[in-house]
């Protein structure tokens, strides 16, 4: 499966402890162990003995103990056998990495690239994860338009009234990467996140989008500029989303943000900008995943949608994750265009 040939992240490494955890990737099961020396193992969560799944197990030492008959694997997949010694039973294993505050999998053995997603001039935020049930495509064509952000978003972005006043640029001249310039009216706001991020109710709001395909991930630089004076203001936000197949009807969307230098000190950013920002963000994560999952049809098939003017990425994502992400050469039915 090409698929499994990129590196993705499947799990905060927060989330990773003494117990072994159980993800899901691409429709391939996975068990997840850190070891007592810090190592981590991926490895099929099924033992090679009976089948057990070895993510209901327990680390001993640098081993995953399979709780069914006391079998246990290293992590690059060699297991004893307590009962036979001259057996060597050997557990699938993946390719794993942690970095980011992520762990990461892929196939073993294969040559992906990793993502660079280093920004050193700005503080992260917050790490957050979203189970939402819908295919990988349906996910990243949502996050390849800003026209829902009137109804889907609480606070950023235009409203319904606004939607005739925002400008998108296309880039698709690079076959790897589409790209996509917003610019729109910001949406009132709430006074307190007007005085926390420096935003004035008239501002407009600007999203750099770019989107890549090993894996499925999208990179945005969000700001806003004074109206009158076209003055940017100071408080900027990068965002990156990671859009992780669980199978083929289920997405897992792994999202980190990340803000400039806090004008008020780490202090402060740390005591109130930090966890209001979390919050924003997973509550508009969370009316993402609501919208969504109400789909009436969840086919990923275009044939038959009418796509309007802010649509045009979704039929150029559509053929890069056919070629690069999952290594086919046949191309995708297009949808009928509203000019």
């Amino acid at each position: 499966m090409n698929e499994l040939h990129h590196w993705h992240p499947v799990l905060l490494s927060k989330f990773l402890k003494q117990k072994p955890v159980g993800i899901q990737l691409c429709g391939q099961e996975i068990a997840l162990f850190r070891t007592k020396n810090g190592e981590i193992g991926a490895i099929e969560d099924s033992c090679p003995h009976r089948r057990m799944r070895l993510s209901n197990g327990w680390v001993e030492g640098n081993k995953l103990v399979c709780p069914y008959h006391g079998w246990n694997y290293e992590i690059d997949g060699t297991g004893h056998s307590c009962s036979t010694p001259n057996l060597r039973p050997c557990a699938k294993s993946f390719d794993v990495v942690e970095k980011y505050g992520l762990i990461w999998v892929k196939a073993t053995g294969s040559q992906a690239q990793f993502p660079n997603i280093d920004f050193p001039d700005y503080h992260l935020v917050c790490a957050l994860e979203h189970h939402v049930h819908v295919p990988l495509e349906l996910l990243v064509d949502t996050n390849s338009e800003i026209e829902h952000a009137a109804l889907g978003h609480t606070f950023f972005g235009h409203a319904l009234s606004q939607v005739s006043e925002v400008e998108v640029k296309f880039d698709f001249s690079d076959p790897e990467v589409t790209r996509l310039a917003e610019k729109m009216p910001q949406k009132p706001l709430p006074g307190i996140l007007e005085k926390l991020f420096s935003v004035n109710g008239s501002d407009r709001f600007f999203d750099k989008i770019e989107i890549r395909f090993s894996p499925v991930y999208k990179t945005s630089q969000l700001y806003w500029e004074n109206e009158q004076t076209g003055q940017r203001r100071k408080e900027q936000l990068r965002s990156v989303y990671f859009f992780t197949p669980v199978n083929e009807r289920e997405t897992k969307w792994i999202s980190l943000y990340y803000i400039t230098a806090p004008r008020w000190g780490i202090f402060l950013f740390n005591l109130l900008q930090k966890p209001i920002l979390t919050a924003i963000m997973n509550h508009e994560g969370n009316r993402e995943k609501h919208v969504l999952e109400a789909l009436a049809d969840k086919r990923v098939e275009l044939d038959g949608m009418c796509l309007g003017r802010l649509d045009q990425a979704i039929v150029e994502n559509r053929q890069r994750i056919q070629r690069i992400y999952r290594g086919h050469k046949q191309g995708v039915a297009k949808a009928m265009a509203i000019s």
